[in-house]
């Protein structure tokens, strides 16, 4: 895509919120800055749905912390959040299964799908507002330099909507997918060479949905979890 962006506002963040760094924000805005670690890209999203009010949200992410998954959830319940969807790496209810079932009990199977991806963004629309979120950070605690960029601006928003809805085309939603799979969804989906799901030659699937099961009779200590993630 290429596009001319605004002027943009360059932050290197020493406040303890995202709030204080994303200040007021109008239509059309950009944002560059630096974390410093004193926030969390759930923070961040956080702290615009306050000034957009509730949106629809897509966020992409390797992996994720109870700590932002849980707030996320708490967006929804309060109404501050409309709808919520998860991108997220294929490695990670293999390495977080806790944390993926977690995930999966707070937001349901539909609305995650597994990707081969290291990006990090989220899209949040409501009324005229396209914003997007571009970061180093996942949506986990982040107690080190991070980098972030925003931008209300509907061309990059449809840029990135059209990947996502590329990759959800030849992805089934859950977690039962393998590599090779993911794969192939992916390049399918950035060489626009897009096909039904059926017709894909598949490998046999590693079904993550029952391994996730197989945690169901144990106990989550979420509390737990959450005091590991040493926010």
């Amino acid at each position: 895509i290429k596009c001319k962006p605004n002027r943009a506002k360059l932050v290197v963040e020493l406040s303890p919120n995202a709030e204080a760094a994303l200040g007021k924000i109008s239509p059309g805005f950009r944002m560059l800055g630096l974390t410093l670690g004193r926030f969390s890209f759930g923070d961040l999203i956080r702290a615009i749905l306050r000034q957009t009010g509730p949106a629809d949200v897509v966020v992409s992410t390797w992996t994720a912390g109870i700590r932002d998954l849980e707030t996320m959830a708490y967006l929804l319940e309060r109404g501050q959040l409309e709808r919520v969807r998860f991108m997220v790496g294929d490695g990670f209810a293999t390495c977080q299964p806790a944390v993926a079932r977690r995930l999966v009990e707070l937001f349901g199977l539909e609305s995650v799908i597994l990707a081969h991806t290291h990006a990090k963004f989220a899209m949040i629309q409501r009324d005229d507002w396209r914003i997007v979120i571009r970061t180093s950070m996942n949506l986990s605690r982040n107690p080190r330099i991070e980098q972030f960029e925003i931008d209300d601006d509907a061309e990059i928003f449809e840029f990135y909507q059209g990947v996502c809805k590329s990759i959800a085309s030849v992805t089934p939603a859950g977690m039962a997918s393998v590599w090779g799979n993911i794969a192939k969804a992916l390049k399918l989906s950035l060489t626009g060479g897009l096909i039904d799901f059926d017709d894909l030659e598949l490998d046999p699937a590693v079904d993550v949905d029952a391994m996730l099961a197989e945690f169901a009779d144990e106990p989550l200590d979420v509390d737990a979890l959450i005091a590991e993630a040493i926010w």
